[in-house]
């Protein structure tokens, strides 16, 4: 497979799209996959339209409510079909974008690979395709990633060479007629490394009765959604029990500033920010090769795959997911839900009438994530809660459920980055 990455008269390409930092942390991903003699470029959006609506809809109630509308039926249709066109026919500045990164070289590639994280961006290559073909005399690769578990409309990239998804069910829904493709999910490498036993021993004990310091992680979204709820929620933890140390890794920007500013000045707290998105990515990643962190409390957004990882890796934290924002959260959690990686609603009610029973503890083992409660202050006596019952201890002993189906198992496998990559290679090697 190296061969061909290797191969000078390939240059590939990514592009990406600051609507949030997810697409950049799979695309970031998905880097850190190839060679590491191989110099890859980086294309990103100018269309700053793009990360105003994302804020829109994340942020503001009646912007969050129409978004969530226009992702189903025939709303969905309707906008996809307008703002597909509009990406095409709005183009230009993408195409002499990638013109000059052809140009720029010293002799003209035979083949050009551009990996798109972003639909907005996608339409747009896919639009220009053909004409740098034309031009240059070379084929071109569109290949998609989809950075949730959502079939929605807009991933359909007519004119993609491969578009490729997380899960079957996704493969199936997608109307497209594109040639799709499951792959797990893209996670970080490093996230995958496996902890040392003194470091898992030190993660399971964090959360139980000693005194050990509890390590939980904070990334902000990229759109700065909910920091009254995890200004709160914090706080309250803080209150009522001092193990707990918070790692916050966010954007500086006009919406965290005034957060930053409170989280900085509080001795139990680690800010890390940066006003550069790859720097931020850089950040949570280190937060995460230089502490052992137990807890993550983010968004059902792209971080929730990392319930993939087992404890015993880098990455694997137990996962206190917030309320979801937008279809795509809704259908990640979903995918969690398929897997038995977090509790269903029925275990979750459950979860408040008693203490843990051992049927319960037992489901436990499977789970990698828990949901929240939509109130900061019941948020944290969640927490505690759960903590005090030993849940964390349980789920920090997890064992895989059995799947009665080997191609489900294939969907939360950890080695999702060397597949995707394994895709491509066979895409370019069959055209």
């Amino acid at each position: 497979m190296n061969k061909i990455f290797e191969d000078k008269s390939l240059v590939v390409v990514f592009a990406y799209a600051s609507a949030g930092l997810g697409h950049l942390r799979v695309t970031d991903a998905l880097y850190h996959g190839l060679p590491e003699n191989l110099s890859p470029l980086l294309l990103r959006t100018q269309d700053q339209s793009v990360s105003f609506f994302h804020r829109l809809t994340s942020i503001s109630l009646i912007g969050r409510f129409i978004g969530e509308a226009m992702q189903k039926g025939i709303l969905e249709r309707i906008i996809t079909k307008i703002y597909s066109a509009q990406l095409r026919s709005t183009s230009d500045i993408l195409y002499k974008q990638m013109l000059t990164i052809l140009d720029q070289r010293i002799s003209v590639p035979k083949k050009l690979l551009v990996i798109a994280t972003h639909f907005g961006l996608a339409h747009q290559l896919a639009a220009v395709k053909q004409k740098l073909e034309q031009k240059y005399g070379i084929k071109v690769y569109l290949v998609v990633q989809v950075t949730d578990d959502s079939p929605q409309r807009m991933w359909d990239v007519k004119g993609a060479d491969l578009i490729v998804v997380p899960s079957r069910k996704t493969k199936r829904l997608l109307k497209s007629k594109a040639l799709k493709a499951v792959s797990p999910y893209p996670i970080n490498p490093s996230f995958a490394f496996g902890l040392e036993k003194f470091k898992s021993e030190n993660k399971a004990a964090q959360v139980g009765k000693g005194n050990s310091k509890i390590h939980i992680c904070i990334p902000v979204s990229g759109a700065a959604v909910g920091l009254n709820y995890i200004k709160n929620l914090i706080t309250a933890l803080h209150e009522s029990e001092k193990r707990y140390y918070f790692h916050i890794v966010a954007r500086q920007n006009l919406y965290t500033k005034t957060f930053l500013e409170w989280a900085e000045k509080q001795d139990y707290i680690q800010a890390l920010s940066s006003i550069q998105d790859r720097e931020v990515v850089n950040l949570y990643e280190q937060v995460y090769l230089n502490n052992i962190i137990s807890l993550e409390i983010t968004k059902p957004s792209e971080q929730c795959f990392k319930a993939i990882l087992d404890p015993t890796r880098v990455g694997g934290s137990v996962l206190l997911l917030t309320h979801p924002v937008g279809r795509q959260e809704y259908d990640n959690l979903d995918f969690l839900y398929r897997h038995k990686l977090i509790p269903n609603k029925l275990e979750r009610d459950l979860l408040w009438e008693s203490n843990i029973n051992e049927k319960l503890a037992s489901k436990a083992k499977h789970w990698r994530g828990l949901r929240l409660p939509d109130n900061p202050k019941k948020a944290a006596d969640f927490i505690l809660w759960c903590k005090e019952q030993s849940l964390f201890l349980q789920m920090m002993q997890f064992s895989r459920p059995v799947y009665k189906w080997q191609k489900n198992a294939y969907e939360v496998r950890s080695d999702g980055v060397s597949l995707f990559w394994k895709k491509v290679a066979t895409l370019i090697t069959r055209a």
